[in-house]
């Protein structure tokens, strides 16, 4: 088993808070929005992709549970890849979705739509000195760094996979040994795999930190969303009240 009793405890009250936080979020934008006029940037939007992050991230605890001993095999480690490549894609489109948001209700004009973005200058004069310091913030600008390099990576270069198994330097001397020595190549690897998975996930060499460790990453992805979209709301709230 990977992860400590302690580690366990607290990623599963991490886990267990994304449903509650899922719905307070939708009821939030539900609320503040006309129903009969709701901006396709939130329904179609931003809700639809926090409905598939929460799913995603729901697949993979359950392909993957924290305690589990021995090694997903290869289909399940595809299925995981599947949700985890899907998550980071649309975490990413989570960000747009809100600077269009905020753009459309400020009415804001722009004749590029790559200039869309809150981390643009431009886009952050309308916002609260607040919210600009946390978009500027040393964590939230290294957060996002870390994210489009690794949906760069998924899009653009080599697609981020779950390793079968990984090995320090000696245990992969011995593994080579024994796959020369032996004529069950195939149970030796399943052996090694069974015994030595680690829940990461390995993006191109371009991309820092090239390895993540995915459980705790997507509860952490998800929470910065989250409090990326109310705090946008705030802003909404208090410009709605001016």
């Amino acid at each position: 088993m990977f992860y400590s009793q302690e580690n366990i405890k607290k990623l599963t009250t991490g886990y267990n808070s994304v449903e509650e936080t899922h719905q307070d979020l939708v009821s939030k934008y539900t609320l503040f929005f006309d129903t009969q006029e709701y901006p396709n940037y939130v329904y179609n939007g931003l809700l639809r992709r926090m409905s598939t992050l929460k799913r995603c991230i729901q697949n993979t605890y359950m392909l993957c549970p924290l305690n589990q001993a021995e090694g997903p095999s290869d289909k399940t480690l595809t299925d995981i890849t599947i949700n985890l490549q899907a998550f980071s894609f649309n975490t990413y489109g989570c960000i747009d979705n809100l600077a269009w948001i905020w753009v459309t209700e400020t009415q804001f004009e722009s004749k590029r739509k790559h200039e869309v973005s809150l981390f643009n200058k431009k886009i952050q004069r309308k916002l609260s000195e607040e919210f600009r310091e946390y978009l500027n913030s040393e964590r939230l600008t290294k957060w996002k760094e870390n994210l489009e390099q690794f949906r760069h990576s998924l899009a653009h270069r080599m697609p981020p996979y779950i390793p079968p198994f990984c090995l320090t330097p000696k245990k992969a001397e011995d593994y080579k040994k024994r796959t020369n020595e032996r004529a069950d190549f195939k149970s030796n690897i399943n052996q090694t795999q069974s015994e030595n998975f680690k829940p990461f996930i390995v993006a191109d060499s371009e991309t820092d930190p090239p390895m993540i460790q995915f459980h705790a990453q997507i509860l952490a992805d998800w929470n910065t969303i989250l409090d990326l979209s109310e705090r946008l709301l705030e802003e909404l709230r208090s410009k709605k009240n001016q």
